[in-house]
């Protein structure tokens, strides 16, 4: 959870089935794309045992126009480790998701509250991107938050 929501409002809601959910993301080497929150959040989640397993990643993708809030901090959990990994307020955007053989990008692109042309056209750049592949997940390009973006 990335947003400001109850447990009751998220998997917390019941922690031994989200429990179950997760670890099966890590054996599927999957990502988890979820919306709902009006921002754009990319998690890293690990187990917090040794060896932790595979990098999961949580992408928020809550910008298709609704208005604008703020993120919060992650929910604690006691068997999962969770690391912001990117994270932007006030932008619309969307998730495009490129398939090369074993290999797949997942770019992020947005634009801010104001940027569209004199025709009301608007023009999205990308904002966030990772590739992946049989061996994970990396980062390739990531829009460093900005004060205005995030109050984390």
């Amino acid at each position: 959870m990335a947003g400001r929501h109850n447990d009751d409002d998220t998997l917390a809601a019941d922690a031994v089935a989200r429990n179950l959910f997760w670890q099966s993301l890590v054996n599927a080497k999957a990502l988890y794309f979820c919306g709902h929150d009006h921002f754009y959040d990319r998690m890293s989640v690990v187990r917090r045992t040794s060896p932790p397993g595979r990098e999961v990643f949580q992408i928020t993708a809550g910008t298709a126009g609704a208005p604008f809030y703020t993120g919060a901090q992650y929910a604690g959990s006691a068997l999962w480790k969770q690391g912001r990994a990117a994270h932007l307020e006030n932008v619309y955007g969307y998730m495009l998701i490129e398939i090369d053989g074993e290999k797949a990008s997942i770019t992020f692109k947005g634009h801010g509250p104001s940027c569209c042309d004199k025709t009301g056209q608007s023009t999205f750049a990308p904002m966030d991107q990772m590739v992946c592949d049989s061996t994970g997940c990396k980062t390739v390009l990531c829009h460093p938050p900005q004060a205005s973006e995030t109050s984390d």
